[in-house]
């Protein structure tokens, strides 16, 4: 089945018009280098089983600490912490896009 006529993804789409964020499996079964769920309106997630932690901590300045993951191979010196919001670009735009700018729309 294809995006067109498949009925999971037909309802995944239809989720996606409404604002629903929506992930699916990447599958773990099938034909070797296929995944499923590829419709652009779907972020696909896969995983791996493996008995490797990685893992990264970040200290707050009031002293707790939090562990989480995290790729970074090297640790970085002591950065304040930033909202979001504030770091954007001088003169740019605060206006945000929308991923479905109008409804059946993809951008």
């Amino acid at each position: 089945q294809t995006s067109v006529n498949d009925p999971v993804e037909q309802a995944f789409y239809r989720a996606a018009i409404a604002g629903v964020f929506v992930a699916a499996s990447a599958g773990n079964s099938g034909p070797a280098n296929q995944v499923a769920h590829i419709s652009p309106w779907i972020s696909t997630i896969a995983a791996s089983t493996h008995d490797r932690a990685f893992t990264g901590t970040v200290k707050l300045g009031n002293g707790a600490s939090y562990t989480g993951g995290s790729l970074n191979p090297t640790a970085l010196p002591p950065t304040n912490l930033i909202l979001a919001e504030e770091a954007g670009v001088a003169g740019a735009s605060t206006n945000l896009k929308l991923c479905f700018s109008s409804p059946n729309e993809l951008d």
